[in-house]
């Protein structure tokens, strides 16, 4: 199962090529009661349960800087299995 909704949040994210956007609501099916954030470069989004809505901003501040993490290669390699490599990285 845990494979099969991998896929489903790749499919959906390759359909409509906004990541941030279409990953979310995946997110809220899988993770409703649950608070959770996906944060990028460039866009952000917010899920607590309490408010019921998706609030979508821009990327955190100096994202562009960085901090190395000894977890980075595991997490970029598990998002590259669910949502594909992308040009580039």
């Amino acid at each position: 199962h845990r494979i099969e909704r991998a896929f489903e949040a790749r499919d959906e994210v390759a359909e409509s090529g906004a990541p941030v956007e279409s990953a979310a609501p995946w997110f809220v099916r899988r993770f409703a009661q649950q608070r959770w954030a996906i944060l990028t470069p460039e866009r952000s989004v917010r899920w607590t349960p309490a408010s019921d809505k998706l609030e979508f901003g821009p990327g955190p501040a100096g994202a562009s800087h960085h901090m190395p993490h000894p977890d980075d290669d595991f997490l970029l390699e598990a998002y590259r299995s669910v949502f594909g490599a992308r040009d580039g990285h």
